[in-house]
């Protein structure tokens, strides 16, 4: 299988590599698919570290969570264009990908406004055929 400048390799499937231009939904689709794959999705849907009771200012990982973390983070960032070289050390996976989804998102707040006002004012219209 080849693949272009463009694309990287994840977890066998290629995966385009994001510069910042073109569909940013349809990229993060595509890594969240190669995410899923590796069994590492979780780390990007939820923080995955734990508030500890003796230090409730520290968050720390267990050695799966660090794992898990780690290969999503890879993941993530093997499908970044040199452009974002060492912008996100230290970052964890669910860290980078707000803060991808911060910068490149097109959805805005009045579009999610709009979309949550349609939600409240759909109705369900009887269907003529069988009267329900």
């Amino acid at each position: 299988m080849s693949y272009n400048d463009n694309e990287t390799m994840v977890t066998g499937m290629r995966v385009p590599i994001w510069d910042g231009s073109g569909n940013f939904n349809a990229w993060t689709d595509k890594v969240m698919t190669a995410l899923q794959d590796k069994g590492c999705a979780i780390a990007v849907v939820c923080d995955l570290r734990r508030v500890t009771a003796d230090e409730p200012l520290k968050h720390i990982f267990s050695a799966a969570d660090y794992k898990t973390d780690g290969q999503a983070a890879s993941v993530i960032k093997n499908a970044l264009s040199d452009i974002h070289d060492g912008q996100f050390t230290d970052m964890t996976a669910f860290e980078i990908w707000v803060e991808l989804k911060k910068l490149y998102s097109t959805q805005s707040v009045d579009d999610l406004v709009n979309k949550i006002i349609d939600l409240f004012n759909f109705r369900m219209v009887p269907d003529d055929m069988d009267g329900h």
